[in-house]
């Protein structure tokens, strides 16, 4: 039963990431990319 609950929450959040790209333009994505980047370092 977690199971199906975890993947429910996964398929809403991967559609949430999508429609956050469609919203972004290249030079924001690519910004937000190199921020991520520089975090994990």
């Amino acid at each position: 039963m977690l199971m199906c609950k975890q993947e429910e929450v996964g398929i809403q959040l991967n559609a949430e990431q999508a429609d956050w790209k469609d919203d972004t333009d290249d030079d924001e994505l690519e910004a937000h990319y190199m921020y991520m980047a520089q975090l994990q370092e």
